[in-house]
């Protein structure tokens, strides 16, 4: 398959999804007269080269969606695993500026990537386009000038399309998380999964189709920290909504 360079868009490569090897295209396979407009056809993706490192996002045959590294990742964009660029910042806790992270997770927010990288460069190109040449400046975005900005984006793209293809039960549940939550029901305490819970009660979670459990003081809350929905947060229920609950399950 053939990518475009993001940034600069020239050379043109060839991408083996299988081996993983890459080359430049042939000037058959891209020839240098032809606009990239007049290719657009022909490419399935994007390439970065940045201090000597090779990333690639694109799309195959069969309409999935890839991130590839040059150390040998190859992740797919399924619709589950999710992605973040954040700014660096120092021991203190000082942002560092020139430079953005990169990070990949799993669906359960296991990390399967992560890279730094200089996120400055690509910053003042973005400023300058608004400001200057771009007859919409309001249609500029920074996924425009940087990768891996454009790779979250890709991510949230295939999240949408999923949910977008799911099954009437699942399309009902997104219904009904997207209802505001009933705050009346909660007292204020709240754990995520991975946390430890520092009040007794009884707690729901309402990315979990307001299952409710038990959960004591010192717990550590087990489970997935996130789901399509997005992080999975327990809520403890007002004494009123908890007798109620009791009541209704026969506790």
């Amino acid at each position: 398959m053939l990518l475009e360079g993001f940034v600069v868009v020239r050379p043109v490569i060839h991408l083996n999804h299988e081996t993983g090897e890459w080359r430049n295209a042939t000037e058959e396979e891209a020839p240098t007269h032809l606009a990239m407009i007049d290719m657009k056809d022909k490419l399935r993706g994007d390439y970065l080269k940045a201090d000597d490192r090779y990333h690639f996002c694109y799309r195959t045959d069969d309409g999935k969606m890839f991130f590839r590294a040059d150390d040998g990742t190859c992740i797919e964009i399924d619709g589950y695993r999710y992605a973040e660029v954040v700014k660096m910042t120092d021991s203190a806790g000082n942002k560092q500026p020139d430079f953005s992270m990169f990070t990949i997770y799993e669906a359960n927010g296991e990390q399967l990537y992560r890279t730094v990288y200089r996120s400055d460069l690509y910053y003042r190109l973005f400023l300058a386009e608004k400001s200057g040449v771009a007859l919409f400046p309001e249609d500029v975005e920074l996924g425009d000038w940087d990768f891996f900005v454009s790779c979250v984006d890709s991510f949230e793209y295939m999240k949408e399309k999923r949910l977008e293809n799911q099954p009437t039960p699942h399309a009902e549940m997104v219904a009904a998380q997207e209802e505001p939550i009933k705050t009346s029901r909660y007292s204020g305490e709240w754990v995520a999964v991975g946390e430890i819970c520092q009040v007794t009660g009884l707690y729901e979670a309402p990315y979990l189709r307001n299952k409710t459990v038990m959960l004591y003081q010192g717990q550590k809350v087990a489970g997935d920290t996130h789901n399509e929905l997005g992080q999975i947060v327990w809520y403890r229920l007002t004494e009123q909504a908890a007798n109620e609950y009791k009541q209704s399950n026969n506790m």
